[in-house]
Order: structure tokens, then C-alpha cells, then sequence
């Protein structure tokens, strides 16, 4: 498994540096769901970072969701999930791809039409102006047969 070389000069803090490039892997696909990734011992022996910074990193990717500890087993990638979490807002594709998972949409209403009332007072507008209304459907998860 490659851990990254660390920026020691950088601003961005070393856990930090460690949870993006260990996000990277999973998002590629290198580091699957199920599978293990390297333990706080293996990266701090590797990187010649102390344990509590290899700690930080991996809970820092339990605490996104992406990954799940099991004490005296290790730690492992996550298969989806759905959950949102408040820290960290990503766009519906970014989410998913984070969990190695395409996303697509599906158009179910595509108009251009006046603004209700109460659309034309959250946005602002005149009663008389007109809106684009989009109605789509989110979809992640492999299709079948392909």
C-alpha cells in the first residue's frame, strides 16, 4: 500500500495530509470496501509520524463515514453510506464518488413556468417573473448489466 510523502513544511497539518491521500486511494478504487487499511503502528512506522497524529488520521476518516474501525481487528473501508454529515457538504456526485459509486440523474420535469408565491418570496422576485423548474430524480449505484 502507498502512504504519501509528507509536506513537513506545509500548513496543512500531517493527519490531515494522510486522511486526503488515503480518501484518494479509496475514492480511485484502490482501497475497497471491506478491505483493510494500513494500521495507526504501520503508518507511523512508515511516515515517522508519532501514533496519535496515524490516530487522528484514520478517526478522521471514520468520522466522514468512509472508513470503520474494529477494535483489535483494524481499520476498514466502508461500504456506502448515506448518511450526511454537517462538517463536510459535498454535491451529491462528489459524495458518491467518495464511496467509489457513479451517480446520474434522471429528468422527470423540465419548465420554464411563473414563480409561485412562495418561490418568488424566498427568491426575491416579482410575482410576475419567471422560473426554471427542475425536477430530477439522484441516482447512485451500478446499473445492471454493465
Amino acid at each position: 500500500m502507498d502512504l504519501p510523502t509528507l509536506d513537513r513544511h506545509s500548513v496543512v497539518p500531517l493527519y490531515y495530509q494522510i486522511q486526503q491521500h488515503l480518501l484518494e486511494q479509496i475514492r480511485a478504487g484502490t482501497l475497497k470496501p471491506g478491505k483493510p487499511i494500513p494500521s495507526e503502528q504501520e503508518i507511523s512506522v512508515r511516515l515517522r509520524i508519532s501514533r496519535m497524529t496515524a490516530r487522528q488520521a484514520l478517526k478522521s476518516l471514520c468520522d466522514l463515514g468512509v472508513t470503520y474501525s474494529q477494535r483489535g481487528k483494524g481499520t476498514f473501508v466502508s461500504t456506502v453510506k448515506l448518511e450526511k454529515n454537517s462538517r463536510q457538504v459535498l454535491s451529491f456526485s462528489e459524495e458518491m464518488q467518495a464511496f467509489g459509486s457513479p451517480a446520474r440523474s434522471q429528468v422527470l420535469s423540465f419548465e420554464v413556468a411563473t414563480a409561485s408565491p412562495d418561490a418568488a418570496d424566498a427568491l426575491r422576485l416579482s410575482p410576475d417573473e419567471k422560473v426554471v423548474s427542475l425536477r430530477r430524480v439522484r441516482i447512485a449505484g451500478f446499473a445492471h448489466g454493465a
